[in-house]
């Protein structure tokens, strides 16, 4: 009888969240039909209660029947306990105690009751004297739910940047843990709302764990996904699971994007009446109602304040670095790098510094040295700039090379043949500076991680994982920047040191389940780079199934 309850509150569970996905989908009939299972698990296990009380009755057991009908009816009633009253109020023991019972009658895994406990923990203003018990109740190793429970206590913190980091890398862990996944989408989801970042709500609602049932994160399922990068999204179960509240948020997102598939005003009020928090979500829920067809855009008149095209070259280029400098990005920096090219050519203000430096009696080569110090000075600006922006290296070297290398190649003759090509190079010059100093900021970042592994200088387990999202961070931040010529580059390096860390978490450490996640990440840039070598020995290492918690 047991094993009847439990395979009862198990369909209740898989048949819910497979409703979701089936709603997701548009699949009316697969919703309804898991709707269908998750209501006869409901039967099941509420016969099976009722069964125990009734026949506690009839041996004329009544006090015995009424202590029944109060455990069981607590048992029953437990999730929706732990939801509405013990984590609201932050009773973090009485939760995690609770949560436990799902290890022997729901066959939960034993993370889920530290999620929990620490949503309640989190709730409770992080006390002083819970970090004790807190401490005791956590395992040897790292696992799915205890990354998702340390962003709920960073996120308690204020810390939110770490609580976002933390919940984005459960799409590293091999370890499905759907209940660590509904709570990350749905706090992502409303951090991304808070900020308008719409986008990033639709790209997570269609992201596909797994091209087949059971591969996710496996060499065949990352080959597959890259071997079909930016084509149809894959069969398989959704990465981020969804909730009421995410659901919901998932077509306001649609509809403020003007998205085709974005649920009608009928279909998004049903959405916002099945989710929580109804009074404070009504204001998005009009704005997405009120969203029409995105306006036109429309090119703004030149203001007063904006640079105008300067007669004199020189003048020009100073006006558009000026404006470059306080708003960079590809626009600005290209034009000023062009009107650096002009000026330098230019061969008026080139006679204008000789003049007054034989005015001045200084050397005969001074008014060169004055061109090249200013042109030095321009590049190491116009560098610098587009590292502070995030401007595309291959975007702006596209653009030099449309440019044939500068707006002023025609006029070179004036000014002294030696300097023409470096005269017309600014923004190449300037792209190669920010390409080699994002990949010595790669390669220090690198070596610090492959000293202290050296060293063998551990930290705790949840330390050692921010540490490889920094770097991680890092790495993608470069590549999406330089292109793909400075991820090759940098690829070595990171397979280099990261290997050697991923190596020593799982063998002496045995923290297998960031270590998987570490691994199966350089696999996916051996992929990218086509490291034939790379993509052997992470592909290997990634085939051993990790642990679970």
């Amino acid at each position: 009888m047991g094993r009847l309850l439990r395979w009862g509150w198990w369909l209740v569970a898989f048949g819910r969240r497979h409703a979701w996905t089936a709603r997701r989908d548009h699949r009316g009939g697969a919703f309804l039909l898991w709707t269908a299972a998750a209501a006869v698990g409901d039967v099941v296990a509420l016969a099976w209660s009722l069964s125990v009380v009734l026949a506690l009755a009839a041996a004329d057991q009544w006090l015995a029947a009424a202590v029944a009908l109060v455990l069981l009816g607590a048992l029953m009633m437990r999730r929706a306990v732990i939801e509405r009253v013990t984590i609201p109020v932050g009773l973090f023991r009485t939760t995690h105690l609770l949560a436990e019972l799902d290890r022997y009658l729901g066959g939960d895994p034993p993370g889920l009751a530290r999620l929990q406990a620490a949503r309640a923990l989190g709730r409770a203003g992080l006390p002083a004297s819970a970090g004790a018990w807190w401490k005791s109740i956590q395992p040897g190793t790292l696992f799915a739910h205890d990354l998702a429970a340390q962003a709920v206590l960073a996120d308690a913190r204020g810390d939110r940047a770490d609580a976002r980091a933390l919940f984005e890398s459960l799409a590293l862990m091999r370890e499905p843990a759907p209940a660590a996944r509904e709570l990350a989408a749905e706090w992502l989801a409303l951090d991304d709302a808070d900020a308008g970042r719409w986008q990033a709500i639709v790209d997570r609602a269609g992201a596909r764990a797994r091209p087949a049932r059971g591969a996710h994160r496996t060499p065949d399922a990352l080959a597959h996904a890259h071997a079909h990068a930016g084509g149809a999204p894959g069969a398989g179960e959704y990465l981020w699971p969804a909730t009421t509240l995410t659901f919901f948020l998932e077509g306001v997102a649609g509809r403020l994007l003007g998205r085709a598939d974005a649920p009608s005003q009928l279909a998004l009020a049903l959405r916002w009446l099945e989710a929580p928090r109804r009074r404070a979500t009504w204001w998005l829920f009009r704005r997405a109602v009120a969203a029409g067809a995105p306006p036109a855009t429309v090119a703004h008149p030149r203001t007063a304040g904006e640079p105008q095209p300067a007669a004199a070259p020189l003048a020009h280029a100073i006006a558009l670095h000026t404006a470059a400098l306080a708003r960079p990005d590809e626009a600005t920096l290209a034009a000023a790098a062009a009107a650096w090219d002009a000026a330098f050519t230019d061969a008026s203000w080139r006679t204008a510094i000789a003049q007054r430096a034989i005015t001045l009696g200084a050397p005969p080569d001074a008014s060169a040295r004055a061109v090249d110090e200013l042109r030095a000075q321009v590049v190491t600006d116009v560098a610098h700039a587009i590292l502070a922006s995030g401007a595309r290296l291959p975007a702006l070297l596209a653009v030099a090379e449309g440019d044939g290398g500068g707006a002023g190649a025609g006029g070179a003759g004036g000014g002294g043949g030696g300097d023409e090509h470096a005269a017309r190079s600014i923004l190449t010059a300037a792209a190669a500076r920010a390409r080699a100093e994002l990949l010595a900021g790669l390669e220090l970042t690198f070596e610090r991680i492959g000293g202290r592994v050296h060293d063998r200088a551990p930290l705790a387990a949840i330390d050692e994982w921010r540490s490889f999202l920094a770097v991680r961070a890092a790495y993608h931040h470069a590549a999406r920047q330089g292109g793909v010529e400075l991820e090759r580059l940098a690829f070595p390096h990171a397979h280099a040191e990261l290997t050697s860390w991923s190596v020593w978490l799982w063998n002496d450490r045995h923290e297998h389940a960031i270590s998987h996640g570490m691994t199966t990440w350089l696999y996916e840039q051996a992929l990218a780079v086509g490291d034939a070598q790379a993509i052997e020995l992470h592909g290997k290492n990634a085939r051993l199934e990790p642990a679970s918690g």
